[in-house]
């Protein structure tokens, strides 16, 4: 292999870590919003308090996901009269590369759910 070669190659994989670490943000996002979603839902016929459990061990099989929301823990709101509940996630997220800070997030996820009896 030549010199040229060894560095064609370090910077694909440079490029590759670095667009992987920009991203990461963005797709821990979408996994936080699906959950968020699922847990309004959930609480639409549990109470609040199982709601946020559920939330916790559904988060906590995601991997690093769950260290994103140590101190914001999750929102639920219940609406007995309309049968909705709305939960809402506020966490914090950072872009790093090789230890240096290259942008911070706050990302606000909200999701309402009614509560639907089947009616067939």
């Amino acid at each position: 292999m030549s010199f040229s070669t060894i560095v064609k190659t370090a910077i694909v994989v440079l490029i590759l870590y670095a667009g992987w670490e920009v991203t990461k943000p963005f797709i821990d996002r979408y996994v936080l919003t699906k959950e968020v979603e699922n847990i309004a839902t959930y609480a639409t016929v549990n109470t609040r308090e199982r709601a946020e459990k559920e939330f916790v061990s559904r988060v906590t099989n995601k991997g690093g996901v769950k260290d994103k929301i140590v101190n914001s823990p999750i929102i639920i709101e219940k609406n007995e009269h309309n049968n909705t509940a709305t939960a809402i996630l506020k966490y914090k997220d950072k872009i790093e590369i090789f230890g240096f800070l290259i942008k911070e997030y706050e990302f606000h996820i909200e999701h309402t759910a009614a509560r639907v009896d089947k009616k067939f």
